[in-house]
């Protein structure tokens, strides 16, 4: 396997080119990433499922709710995860539909806890909740972007944020974002759309500044994993 090469890494990781990255979110630079997200594959994507959910909208009969989760798994490209135990907790919660409504946090953790392999399904109980009321959720746990801006910009006035999967966990820094920046008027999608492109365009650069071509074919996962724990391998 073709080695990454760690030293283009770190430059790449220096603050001034993270910066270029994630710049200080003005209207100008949010209209220019969110017109680029507007041209991609994910929101086309993304446009789909929203439009599947809000076709089958309640969660109280078992087939819409399957139909619902196997779709969502598919676009997270995760096909092998298990959902039984999920989908059973969002069917046997009489009241889910009405606390989706309010926007009850409590919900997210709910799903995700189904499982004792919490960290996998995170995003899964995000998307379920956000695709079906995107007003009230969060999409996906940011706290690694999260993390870059407070460490380039120190947005957070020095609070830190945890390593935690819990909602209210990676909420608070999201909002204390918002505000910070004041960006009420955006729709909570289109914050997380912004953050999105800009990762999504951050690993792109990854990939052409540190790989060669042969190890554009190392997989996100072995690529995060090696990363990690400092090594790579023949």
């Amino acid at each position: 396997m073709s080695k990454i090469d760690f030293t283009k890494f770190d430059e790449l990781e220096q603050p001034e080119r993270q910066k270029k990255f994630y710049p200080v979110p003005t209207d100008d630079v949010i209209q220019a990433v969110l017109g680029r997200f507007e041209q991609s594959e994910r929101c086309a994507e993304e446009k789909k499922i929203f439009a599947l959910f809000q076709q089958f909208p309640l969660n109280d009969n078992k087939p819409d709710v399957m139909l619902k989760a196997t779709a969502l798994r598919s676009f997270m490209g995760c096909t092998a995860m298990y959902l039984n135990y999920a989908t059973h907790h969002i069917l046997s919660d009489k009241g889910f539909d009405r606390k989706l409504q309010r926007g009850v946090q409590g919900l997210v953790d709910a799903i995700s806890s189904t499982s004792k392999a919490k960290w996998k399904y995170v995003d899964f109980a995000c998307m379920y909740c956000a695709f079906h009321q995107p007003e009230h959720y969060l999409f996906s746990n940011w706290s690694l972007i999260l993390r870059k801006y407070d460490r380039l910009y120190g947005y957070m006035h020095g609070e830190s944020i945890p390593f935690s999967l819990r909602y209210p966990s990676f909420w608070k820094p999201f909002r204390i974002f918002r505000d910070y920046y004041g960006l009420q008027k955006y729709a909570l999608p289109d914050i997380q759309h912004f953050f999105f492109q800009l990762r999504h365009e951050e690993m792109a650069e990854f990939d052409r500044y540190c790989l060669d071509n042969d190890s554009q074919r190392i997989s996100r996962n072995r690529l995060i994993v090696d990363m990690v724990e400092g090594r790579d391998e023949e």
